[in-house]
């Protein structure tokens, strides 16, 4: 997905797309353009739209997993540039055997960069 910092050729890549795997559907987008106020329900609300069960989003470098409005909504925060005091992180999701989605996030304390810019936040 194409984020607030994407420039030149990435201006073909889309601001969302949906995709499906083990038979659920999965809304993405970096989400940049939802503002800050509701953004986790207009996300809900985007995925009911596209009929999908999780919204990935990002932007925020925050990691979040919570349930809005029967949406699981997913944001792995950054490997790179966490935000918020937070340690570098992703998020794995997983469907089981019955169907049954289970998100997680996973934080790398001993992630190899360490940010020369703690005042920014940055990883630069």
């Amino acid at each position: 997905m194409r984020g607030n910092n994407d420039y030149g050729g990435n201006r073909m890549m889309p601001d969302s797309r949906v995709v499906s795997y083990a038979g659920i559907r999965i809304y993405m987008t970096h989400s940049h353009r939802l503002g800050y106020y509701s953004r986790l329900e207009k996300l809900a609300a985007l995925a009911k739209e596209n009929d999908c069960q999780i919204a990935v989003f990002g932007h925020t470098h925050v990691p979040l997993i919570k349930k809005v409005n029967g949406v699981l909504l997913v944001n792995p925060g950054s490997m790179r540039f966490p935000r918020d005091g937070n340690s570098p992180c992703y998020a794995v999701i997983e469907v089981d055997d019955n169907d049954q989605i289970h998100a997680k996030l996973i934080h790398q304390e001993d992630w190899p960069f360490k940010p020369k810019n703690s005042w920014t936040g940055g990883w630069w």
